[in-house]
């Protein structure tokens, strides 16, 4: 009997080990094919006119409006045939800055990424997808022209609210002012890399991704339907193991 007893044991935690095993496995899918919240980082600012040095030396700002950092490996910025790998993290309400070709394009603020590949000064639909592909901010959805910026001052195109989507009535030309950030050549950048966006309305500047009430909610995300099934295996295996003890 106690042969029987010690082998049923020994049967027993041999399938408890398999369960830790496959719990193991499954949680760890889980963390990988956790989604991005839509809006969880958003494009914020966008030089598609380049600076007073050169067309060429365009730059994109991404804005973390969160309480959380983000991995952006795996992510993706896209428009027309164009994909910019991304890595890195985006710390909360924090910036990442990508610049064209060389770190030069923003003389005096360190790139987080150094891209190859332009903007047309017609418009683009610009995607930034998460590490499963799954759409998490798009500017210019209509793929029109662009709505904000000024090819001829080299004034950027600023996102007014981060919890709204990226469309034309969501962003605003910066306006010349005090230079924060200057080019290759040393010239004023009319715009505010990897800082808050400025926005003029009816004379009023308004600093506005900064701003708490911009704050994206993480949504909520329900266990998967397995969690239930395996949790309860385990229960069960460790009850008849203690039983058998």
């Amino acid at each position: 009997m106690r042969k029987l007893q010690f082998k049923l044991q020994s049967i027993i935690m041999h399938y408890m080990c398999k369960y830790m095993l496959i719990l193991i496995a499954l949680c760890g899918a889980g963390r990988v094919l956790v989604v991005a919240a839509p809006l969880e980082v958003v494009v914020s600012e966008v030089a598609w006119m380049g600076t007073q040095a050169s067309t060429a030396d365009e730059w994109i700002e991404l804005y973390n409006p969160g309480a959380t950092a983000v991995a952006l490996t795996g992510w993706v910025l896209r428009w027309g045939k164009r994909t910019v790998n991304l890595s890195g993290v985006i710390e909360a309400r924090g910036y990442f800055l990508l610049e064209r070709s060389d770190d030069r394009t923003v003389a005096d603020v360190d790139a987080d990424l150094v891209y190859t590949g332009g903007l047309t000064n017609a418009g683009e639909v610009l995607e930034l997808l998460d590490a499963q592909g799954n759409p998490i901010d798009v500017v210019n959805p209509d793929g029109g022209p662009w709505p904000a910026g000024d090819s001829h001052q080299k004034a950027t195109m600023q996102r007014i609210q981060a919890a709204q989507p990226g469309t034309d009535d969501n962003w605003s030309t910066s306006t010349p002012g005090q230079a924060i950030a200057h080019d290759a050549q040393g010239q004023p950048i009319w715009g505010t890399p990897r800082q808050q966006n400025f926005v003029t309305h009816s004379g009023v500047v308004s600093q506005k991704l900064s701003s708490a009430e911009t704050s994206v909610p993480m949504q909520s995300r329900a266990l998967p339907a397995w969690t239930g099934i395996v949790v309860g295996l385990g229960v069960v295996l460790f009850l008849a193991w203690l039983m058998l003890g």
